[in-house]
């Protein structure tokens, strides 16, 4: 039923035909709200197929949907994500909640020092930057540096969006949890090989490689 509920708001939220346009003579933008103090407690990743379809997160990728959980939200007239301007459908902004989908074009290791990983929310008198973390969209593997590593090699798995892995499955279902490393641009992830020697034992019937991270896997 909670999975339903949810399902039902994104459903909204991204098939909503009729965006509804500013109009400063909507109650919406009446001056009342215009100077009321914004707060915001908590922000939640709205994920359907989720078997926690609005969790808590502390960042988000490029293209998902985020629900912002606080106070003074209603009346708010715009919104900057990575300094990107935002747009969102003020039909799904209550004084206390709000949906936004973070834009695809939303710069992430381009924004500007001042404006990465924030989020800024402007009404007419009251102004709040929050802190959020911003990453690219749903990751993927390009290259893998050595498919025969010996043990203990250190191997490069190429790719973009790779940043908070947590897992690395390996053929034969072989899981590593530890000693992951990252680039300072993201662009590839390592991983030491602990089981080199279970893994060339394991069936050769082109088994995936995967990569989990706290939000997906790939």
């Amino acid at each position: 039923m909670k999975s339903l509920k949810y399902t039902w708001l994104l459903c909204l939220a991204f098939l909503s035909a009729g965006f509804i346009s500013c109009n400063d003579d909507d109650e919406y933008f009446d001056d009342k709200y215009q100077d009321v103090k914004i707060v915001i407690d908590q922000i939640y990743l709205e994920d359907y197929e989720s078997s926690v379809p609005d969790r808590p997160v502390t960042f988000a990728r490029l293209g998902q949907l985020i629900r912002v959980e606080g106070s003074g939200l209603y009346g708010m007239k715009k919104v900057y994500i990575n300094g990107y301007e935002t747009y969102f459908n003020r039909a799904y902004v209550t004084d206390h909640s709000m949906l936004i989908q973070i834009n695809s074009n939303t710069p992430v290791e381009d924004a500007e020092e001042a404006d990465r990983n924030k989020i800024r929310f402007v009404k007419d008198d009251a102004t709040l930057e929050h802190p959020f973390i911003i990453r690219a969209a749903s990751p993927t593997i390009t290259g893998i540096s050595n498919t025969l590593p010996k043990d203990k090699e250190k191997v490069t798995v190429y790719g973009t969006g790779l940043q908070e892995t947590t897992k690395v499955t390996l053929p034969g279902g072989i899981e590593i949890t530890a000693d992951i490393e990252s680039d300072e641009d993201s662009s590839c992830r390592k991983t030491i090989q602990e089981a080199v020697p279970s893994i060339r034992k394991a069936p050769t019937d082109r088994q995936p490689l995967r990569l989990t991270s706290t939000l997906q896997t790939v």
